[in-house]
């Protein structure tokens, strides 16, 4: 059912309740789910199909079905693969990404940025959406996903250095496994956000910078709803015009794009001068990222 003929232009559609609600449920594994009627906000109840699937890894090889909730689209379940890489192996090639970053003259140049903009000496978090799987089966996502991570402690840093206190570095990513929470955790202190993939949203406030270099649901949207956060590095948007005449254009990016309610949010954000982190991020089709201030943090 398509909703946009019913939707004022400054109606939220997400909420930090409705978001908990979700994870709550889905956590207690209930026999129904309580969902919020968009149109008139009433609760109703639905029977959930999906009882005693847990959280925990499939074995390695093993594909089944996984909660998690999607966003785009009505609750889905996708087939999730247990970790086929030991952690050592995948701590070793995590290392050897995140020192080539910090080598990087890119990454020098985003330091300096960052170090020269107005950015707010609140922020307390770092937190990234989608940032993908580390100890995927496959060595080209792995290390794309490795390459997204490795900037999100080089910003918390640079924030660190600037004022006095310490920046935590969140990701929520729902198809993250047991090797990538303990790799990511323990060897590079990058809190894992544990949950279904909504519960990092609630999280999020104007003492937050965010990033999502690829995600492949609404994240600006859900921003937009919930919060103003301090500063934000994603995918630049293509309008919905350009998006129905780039049929080359990957379902990800098509996933991730700016309505009326991400606009007004970002009309409060300037660019920070040379800050990029293009080079580092899959060539998606749509290879422009913007780091962005908000004026008033």
């Amino acid at each position: 059912m398509d909703i946009t003929p019913y939707v004022r232009d400054d109606q939220l559609i997400f909420t930090r309740g409705d978001l908990e609600r979700i994870e709550e449920q889905l956590a207690q594994d209930n026999r129904h789910i309580q969902l919020g009627a968009f149109l008139d906000g009433e609760l109703f109840s639905q029977p959930n199909p999906n009882r005693g699937l847990g959280t925990a890894d499939p074995l390695p090889g093993e594909k089944r079905k996984q909660l998690f909730v999607r966003f785009n689209g009505e609750r889905k379940l996708r087939k999730a693969s247990g970790p086929k890489k030991s952690q050592a192996s995948t701590r070793r090639e995590m290392k050897r990404i995140v020192d080539e970053w910090g080598a990087s003259e890119e990454c020098a140049n985003l330091v300096n940025a960052l170090k020269s903009s107005t950015l707010s000496h609140r922020i307390d978090k770092v937190t990234g959406f989608g940032m993908g799987v580390i100890a995927s089966d496959s060595d080209d996502l792995a290390k794309t996903h490795m390459r997204e991570h490795a900037v999100a402690p080089t910003i918390a840093k640079a924030i660190e250095e600037m004022g006095d206190q310490s920046v935590a570095v969140c990701s929520q990513e729902p198809q993250c496994t047991s090797v990538c929470g303990r790799v990511l955790e323990e060897e590079f202190g990058i809190q894992v956000i544990e949950g279904f993939g909504a519960r990092g949203f609630t999280l999020v406030d104007d003492r937050t910078f965010v990033l999502a270099h690829t995600s492949s649901i609404c994240v600006r949207e859900i921003v937009a709803d919930l919060a103003r956060p301090a500063g934000m590095c994603w995918r630049r948007s293509a309008t919905p015009a350009q998006i129905r005449n780039m049929d080359d254009l990957r379902w990800d990016v098509r996933a991730d794009i700016d309505t009326t309610r991400s606009e007004n949010m970002m009309r409060g954000y300037s660019r920070i001068p040379g800050a990029r982190v293009s080079s580092i991020l899959p060539n998606n089709g749509w290879p422009y990222h913007d780091m962005r201030l908000n004026y008033c943090a």
